[in-house]
């Protein structure tokens, strides 16, 4: 059996550096509110008003606090052009992101364990891209004088991270964009979408087109009422659904109106055809899609593999999340974005790209101020200014310096390791039938 989830190697963790891991998943340019100095430190953004930004001096990029509660918070509070708002998708993708970063997900490579009976999780062979053939010193160059270069780089997990160098998805012949600002993928992920589109339209000709619905911001981060969809690998999409049913996009799929067939062909050309990582659909529509697979001859045993419903493995791809009868939302993993953002990682936080876990803003203290008011305007705990500073007491000084710790964009992962596709045995599903209600 082979694992979908991220397998990702914590060796930030345990050197508790970050920077010095390596590899790292990219960040877009869209720490873009700091300024970059000169010798490439970051510039806190300037304060409310000018007595603040008097008050305001370099934030120091430092190595993240090992707190593991924190790095595992997403960063709610990044907000502009990613804050948009969505009518019809108000759920929260909890379940996605538990399983992204439970412990599972972050443990050195070769340290996760199959429980007896199980095989252990197998890698992928390395892919083939010119990319990857760059040099450290290159990619760390290029992140400062050619960041366009290097292409899409996927930083981060699903609910913390970014994305740098976004391509944005255009409509096609067999599928639509409702929300085409938030469009924005990495070149992977929407080739290995549009790939299993198009592989339903193989098998099926003239099914009308799917409805998508969000990727991720132009920069990545967070997207209000999400929680993933921060680094270019996430993508919402529709149901396909029965013609005589008239169901729009994010229409509740039952039995009555799915399109079993066609929606089987789809998540199959995901299992099959890309290096998906989860693919989230509510149980009741697992057990749908799940027993016509059984009806036209799926191997039972890849079934049980690839299935959360009715499954044998705690490696299942298809996974339950409430909320998802409405729409699908899948997690690719991108062999070559993920692993060029790991390396980029460094590069893109020491040039002021992106922010690390945890930086600070050097703040000079004002006649008449108190640590709990310091506090409440850099939106901090008092508890994490006297741990920054090695105060014993709330008394701060007027005219000196201490240090304030802000949360960053995202947290530096281990290398990613991409598993071996699942594939079903040769012969799987030979007794296909027509989609049922052809349109």
């Amino acid at each position: 059996m082979r694992h979908s989830g991220a397998l990702l190697v914590a060796l930030g963790l345990l050197s508790g550096c970050a920077p010095s891991v390596g590899a790292h998943p990219a960040v877009p340019p869209s720490a873009a509110s700091d300024e970059v100095s000169a010798s490439g430190e970051v510039l806190v953004e300037e304060p409310a008003t000018a007595e603040r930004a008097a008050s305001v001096e370099v934030v120091e990029v430092s190595a993240p606090m090992a707190d593991p509660a924190e790095e595992l918070a997403v960063a709610a509070e990044l907000g502009g052009e990613n804050q948009a708002v969505h009518a019809h998708e108000d759920h929260e993708d909890t379940v996605e992101d538990a399983l992204e970063e439970d412990s599972l997900a972050e443990v050195p490579e070769g340290l996760l364990s199959a429980r007896p009976g199980e095989a252990a999780p197998e890698e992928a062979a390395p892919v083939q891209s010119p990319r990857l053939l760059l040099s450290r010193a290159e990619i760390d160059r290029r992140v400062v004088k050619d960041l366009a270069s290097l292409g899409p780089l996927s930083v981060g997990v699903g609910g913390k991270g970014v994305l740098v160098n976004g391509v944005q998805m255009q409509e096609g012949p067999h599928w639509t964009l409702n929300e085409p600002s938030i469009a924005y993928a990495t070149d992977e992920t929407i080739d290995f979408l549009q790939r299993s589109i198009l592989a339903v339209q193989k098998q099926f000709p003239g099914t009308p087109k799917l409805q998508i619905g969000h990727l991720s911001a132009k920069r990545g981060g967070p997207l209000r009422s999400h929680k993933s969809h921060q680094s270019g690998r996430d993508v919402d999409l529709g149901f396909y659904y029965k013609a005589d049913s008239h169901a729009r996009w994010y229409a509740r799929a039952h039995g009555g109106n799915l399109d079993v067939a066609r929606t089987w062909a789809l998540v199959r050309a995901f299992l099959t055809e890309t290096d998906v990582n989860y693919i989230f659909i509510n149980t009741s529509i697992q057990v749908l899609l799940k027993e016509h697979a059984i009806a036209i001859g799926e191997d039972r045993e890849w079934l049980d593999d690839v299935f959360e419903y009715g499954g044998k493995s705690r490696w299942s791809i298809i996974r339950h999340s409430p909320g998802h009868d409405t729409h699908i939302h899948v997690r690719f993993y991108n062999p070559v974005a993920q692993e060029m953002g790991w390396r980029a990682y460094g590069a893109l936080v020491s040039s002021g790209r992106i922010k690390p876990p945890t930086f600070y803003t050097s703040y000079k203290a004002q006649k008449g101020d108190i640590l709990g008011r310091v506090a409440k305007r850099f939106n901090v705990s008092v508890a994490d200014i006297q741990k920054a500073n090695g105060l014993r007491s709330t008394k701060i000084v007027a005219g000196r310096v201490y240090r304030i710790p802000r949360k960053g964009q995202v947290n530096q992962p281990g290398r990613v390791v991409i598993p071996k596709r699942r594939l079903p045995p040769l012969g799987s599903g030979s007794h296909e039938v027509a989609a049922p209600n052809e349109h």
